[in-house]
């Protein structure tokens, strides 16, 4: 935007326009029509682009790091070490998982035991200790139930395989992200974040429009004569700083526990004031 309405500026057609009656105001809005495109090109990479293929890469590099493990699922992580199966379907920071299921089977592909875990965490020493472990153990005389406290796992995992059980915000796209702070709502878990990271994803979309429309303020004034190098200089400190404000309103919101809501769209309204007042200030 900036080198588009630079050259305009340069070549003095922007001063006919304004001297033929046509507002700032209205320049702003063609400039924002560019932005609404932007944001169908940026809605599209995120929904049907992005998420698949940052999933994909993800499992080919774990898978990379160990060849000796499979795994396969499209949520949670499914790993198979010889004939135990083992699935998680969640995992939070500090090496801890939820949703555990443990699988065994023989050499025929019986099934000889299913094992539940609410939770698991990982030791020193790659130990895994299942927490309210309870097996159901298949015999010839039925079915016999175990119920623990806690129950080491012997396995050879490593938790960064089983990492791609992490729900990953940036991996997933909004509808998805929506459907999962449901989800977490449901089952009385803590979805803040997924929350936060879900309104981030429209409000950073919507600010594509207001992004662009702050460059009409720089072409009109100080931009007026200057080079292309300049202008780009600005446009990539501009989106710099705003991608960096960003994070960091959103790391310190969800450090003192402020509202999702908030967090997501504060440098996004930050952003429309700026635009705003540096628009109507133009002359």
């Amino acid at each position: 935007a900036l080198l588009g309405l630079g050259n305009l500026a340069r070549a003095s057609e922007l001063i006919v326009m304004r001297a033929a009656g046509i507002s700032v105001a209205r320049i702003a809005a063609w400039t924002g029509l560019a932005g609404v495109v932007l944001c169908g090109l940026a809605w599209l990479l995120g929904e049907y682009i992005a998420p698949p293929l940052e999933q994909y890469a993800i499992q080919q590099k774990t898978l990379a790091r160990f060849q000796e493990f499979s795994q396969a699922g499209s949520r949670g992580a499914w790993a198979k070490e010889g004939e135990t199966f083992i699935s998680v379907q969640q995992q939070s920071a500090d090496n801890r998982f939820a949703g555990i299921f443990v699988f065994r089977f023989d050499e025929q592909r019986r099934l000889l035991s299913l094992a539940q875990a609410s939770s698991a965490s990982v030791g020193p020493g790659n130990e895994w200790v299942l927490e309210n472990y309870e097996e159901s153990a298949f015999t010839p005389e039925g079915v016999e139930v175990t119920r623990e406290p806690s129950r080491a796992l012997p396995t050879r995992l490593a938790p960064e395989f089983l990492g791609l059980a992490s729900v990953n915000p940036s991996s997933l796209s909004s509808r998805e992200l929506y459907a999962y702070v449901g989800h977490l709502k449901q089952n009385g878990l803590e979805a803040a974040r997924f929350e936060a990271a879900f309104w981030a994803r429209i409000a950073r979309t919507a600010a594509l429009i207001v992004v662009v429309m702050l460059a009409v303020p720089f072409a009109l004034g100080p931009l007026r004569s200057s080079g292309a190098g300049a202008r780009t200089v600005l446009g990539i400190l501009i989106g710099a700083g705003f991608f960096f404000l960003a994070r960091l309103l959103e790391s310190g919101g969800a450090l003192f526990g402020f509202d999702p809501l908030v967090i997501a769209w504060a440098p996004t309204v930050l952003l429309m004031l700026t635009a705003a007042i540096a628009i109507a200030r133009t002359r």
